[in-house]
């Protein structure tokens, strides 16, 4: 069995006029939500480890492996 590099996931998406403040407030709360003790069993199960910011070009490594995978079945 192979695996494949590792990968962001999905991202959380919010519209380009959202405030800088309300931005600012859903990324504490999922902070807060991967420091909260009472929802460890909950991340380890859906495989959620934090949450961080990334440039658009983080997913880059998932459109590679998908033309990689094509390329091999042809």
């Amino acid at each position: 069995m192979g695996s494949t590099a590792s990968a962001p996931g999905l991202p959380i998406v919010m519209s380009a006029t959202t405030p800088a403040a309300e931005v600012a407030a859903i990324r504490a709360a999922l902070g807060d939500a991967c420091r909260d003790a009472t929802a460890a069993d909950a991340r380890e199960a859906l495989f959620i480890g934090g949450f961080e910011s990334l440039p658009a070009d983080a997913w880059q490594v998932i459109d590679d492996v998908r033309r990689s995978r094509v390329s091999e079945s042809v």
